[in-house]
């Protein structure tokens, strides 16, 4: 069996340095990774709370028109048919999208660097 001191002292060093490359790569791709998915969860906190105001906003407006249990209900219904428009182009919206996120960090290339850097 070959032990670590058979190996010549420059292969083991060549061997680290590809090792620790490694670390970094992967390091710098987990923070790409979740960095982009907490932007993401904090895009969609901010459009759920605006969502919540507009609905209000848009049911006290058709209080004015309609009685306030059809006002709710018509919001209620624009909300079970964007969900329903979800669950119908949920590759499309959803999986695509993150398996494009996924593969791009994970799988993308690294980038050369120049001498200097």
């Amino acid at each position: 069996m070959l032990s670590t001191n058979d190996i010549p002292t420059p292969i083991r060093s060549i061997i680290k340095l590809y090792i620790e490359d490694a670390r970094m790569e992967l390091t710098e791709r987990l923070t790409r990774l979740v960095g982009s998915l907490v932007v993401a969860f904090l895009l969609v906190m901010v459009i759920f709370a605006t969502l919540i105001f507009v609905s209000i906003a848009g049911a006290q407006e058709l209080r004015t028109v309609v009685s306030p249990g059809a006002a709710y209900l018509i919001i209620i219904g624009c909300y079970l048919l964007l969900l329903a428009a979800l669950l119908v182009f949920k590759k499309q919206l959803i999986i695509n999208p993150l398996a494009r996120l996924l593969s791009r960090t994970l799988l993308s290339n690294p980038k050369p660097q120049s001498e200097d850097e």
